[in-house]
């Protein structure tokens, strides 16, 4: 019999976040539970590192379905280095509009098997933009189902398909590819990798992180790009971040800026920066510690920046 506390850490093991959302299901299912992200952007989405032989023939893929009447978007696969987040401009093959029965195995099959050299690949989920997962089951919204392993395989999620949070490392998406296949024409299957040259533009094309920008900049020697500016005085990147994120923020004007962290309950969690500052932008990084240098846990965290231009806030999500 199931301990409470193991019926608890079943009921919710994250919490609602500009980032992520699992909570275990009240319905009889053959899975722990469904994770989804909590709100869905624009190219919010899930990523799941799946793991086969090299040169397996890849005819499909299937997955735990929650909600029928959600479709994603997109499916992208593509091959990578494995145990880190997916670079979507190397995206190969994009499937879509994939959906499935509501608490029950969807699946989409490849017009033409592939295989892969690696023995890695990347199965990302595109979220509908603009929905949320109320429930399980159907109208309770996209996710993808779970089961605790001792052998979880990295999992990943990003709110806007750029940085990209781990999920819990005991947390297995329920995703995997179907093997096997006949060709529909003559001669082998194309590498997956080699699929890319041929797969239509979207907008995985068009992602560049802050990160990127900046490093791009400073190997140029020309001044670091404005992140933040009148209209955006307050951002944060990378969020979801783990375990550290640069903070940015804007002055119009010289003067006093304060920034703090709180949690969710409005408890102050850290003083970050006090001290006055020329106008234009600036940054500090917050390590995910409290004021005594304590390693907060996984959540949502705000920042409130007070500065002669007014109160700012944002939300960032530090997943562990």
């Amino acid at each position: 019999m199931k301990t409470m506390k193991t019926m608890i850490r079943n009921m919710f093991i994250a919490a609602m976040i500009c980032g992520i959302s699992v909570g275990a299901s009240v319905a009889e299912m053959t899975v722990d539970g469904v994770v989804s992200l909590s709100p869905v952007l624009d190219h919010s989405c899930i990523a799941v590192e799946l793991q086969v032989d090299p040169g397996s023939t890849i005819a499909g893929v299937r997955w735990f379905h929650n909600d029928a009447g959600v479709a994603f978007p997109s499916l992208l696969l593509m091959e990578g280095a494995g145990n880190t987040a997916p670079d979507l401009s190397q995206v190969a093959l994009i499937l879509d509009e994939v959906t499935g029965e509501s608490l029950a195995w969807g699946s989409v099959m490849l017009d033409e098997p592939v295989t892969t050299q690696t023995g890695i690949v990347y199965a990302i989920f595109e979220l509908p933009s603009e929905s949320e997962r109320t429930g399980e089951g159907l109208g309770g919204g996209p996710g993808i189902g779970y089961a605790y392993s001792d052998t979880a395989t990295p999992a990943f999620m990003s709110s806007d398909g750029v940085n990209w949070a781990r999920l819990q490392r005991d947390v297995q998406l329920e995703v995997e590819l179907v093997l096997g296949g006949a060709m529909r024409t003559a001669g082998s299957p194309k590498l997956l990798a080699e699929a890319r040259e041929s797969r239509r533009a979207g907008w995985w094309d068009d992602l560049a992180r802050a990160e990127d920008v900046l490093d791009k900049a400073a190997d140029s020697g020309s001044t670091a790009p404005s992140i933040v500016h009148a209209g955006r005085r307050l951002a944060a990147t990378p969020n979801p971040f783990n375990p550290r994120t640069e903070v940015y923020f804007f002055l119009s004007a010289l003067g006093r800026v304060e920034i703090d962290v709180f949690d969710v309950r409005g408890r102050l969690v850290s003083k970050l920066i006090r001290g006055d500052y020329a106008p234009g932008q600036h940054s500090v990084m917050w390590d995910g510690t409290d004021s005594a240098n304590r390693t907060v846990a996984s959540g949502v965290y705000y920042l409130r920046m007070t500065s002669p231009d007014g109160v700012n806030d944002i939300r960032v999500t530090l997943v562990r």
